[in-house]
């Protein structure tokens, strides 16, 4: 899951991995008794019941390493994590949930790159954020003066 960090909303799509993991039982046709499993395909019991957590199988039993996608066009920084790792499963392990915080990037608002209040602060996203009344050089700029007067 790919989360804002100051909303907790989501701000990229989900990434969802499965393994399917399976075994074959081998059951008895007349009495529906279940015999064993077959763990090399040739039709014969190879594991008893009581061994069954021995017989699941996986095509491919890992989670493949995915990398967080660069939001830094949107306004986010860096991701909590950079990559969520390769990881080996186990028939008996339990579903599993990362989450990976966003942070909001800074915009750095001085008199001479004060931006335009109403205006996207990424051009590139016109939808996005927008550059907040105030934020002018008169607002960001202040001229003081000091006058001496010399006395005759």
């Amino acid at each position: 899951n790919y989360l804002d960090k100051e909303t907790n909303k989501v701000v990229s799509k989900q990434v969802v991995q499965t393994v399917e993991y399976h075994r074959t039982a081998i059951v008895d046709k007349v009495t529906g008794e279940l015999l064993g499993y077959d763990t090399d395909n040739d039709g014969q019991a190879d594991l008893t019941v009581e061994e069954a957590d021995n017989a699941w199988a996986s095509d491919d039993n890992k989670w493949k390493e995915v990398s967080s996608p660069d939001l830094s066009s949107r306004g986010f920084g860096s991701p909590s994590m950079l990559s969520v790792n390769q990881e080996n499963t186990k028939f008996d392990d339990q579903d599993k949930e990362v989450n990976i915080y966003y942070s909001h990037a800074l915009a750095t608002v001085t008199p001479d790159n004060p931006g335009t209040p109403g205006s996207p602060i990424n051009p590139e996203d016109p939808d996005g954020p927008k550059w907040p009344e105030g934020t002018d050089k008169a607002s960001l700029s202040k001229t003081i003066t000091r006058t001496i007067n010399y006395l005759d």
